[in-house]
């Protein structure tokens, strides 16, 4: 849309993160592929491992299998290499929701402990507090029994 191609795959992406933390699988993948298209047509290599991460999350929230979460550690290693800490907190993130729809509870903490970690080093309060509230969830008594959509 006359963006320059950069903004226009990160607003893209955007849209689709949005649209996956409201439970809206379709739409979230639909939007984070175009993203992944504009980025890989330009060489935009830091975005094209986290739209893949992404496409990988929402593989496993809509199969409710480890199929996505090879693609994801994988991903993560990427990024922690590159030392792009803002893809690491938003792909470990990712991690625990995937590992919070697996049921694997322990999993799902561990990772918000590194997001809550990488996040507080970097300063950015947001994300500790949604991981605070993810934790709290997991650690209450019927927290197993709230997955994310």
């Amino acid at each position: 849309h006359d963006l320059d191609p950069y903004i226009s795959a990160v607003c893209t992406h955007n849209i689709g993160d949005v649209l996956l933390r409201e439970g809206k699988l379709d739409e979230a993948e639909a939007r984070i592929a175009e993203s992944l298209r504009i980025a890989e047509a330009h060489g935009f290599d830091k975005m094209q491992h986290l739209d893949r991460a992404f496409l990988a999350c929402i593989d496993v929230l809509r199969t409710r299998t480890e199929s996505g979460v090879a693609q994801m550690l994988e991903s993560i290693r990427y990024a922690e290499k590159k030392q792009w800490v803002w893809d690491q907190i938003q792909e470990k993130q990712l991690l625990a929701f995937a590992y919070r729809k697996l049921g694997r509870s322990q999993d799902a903490a561990a990772q918000l402990e590194e997001v809550m970690a990488l996040a507080r080093a970097s300063g950015n309060s947001v994300y500790v507090r949604e991981c605070q509230v993810m934790l709290d969830e997991l650690r209450s008594p019927d927290g197993d029994r709230r997955a994310p959509p």
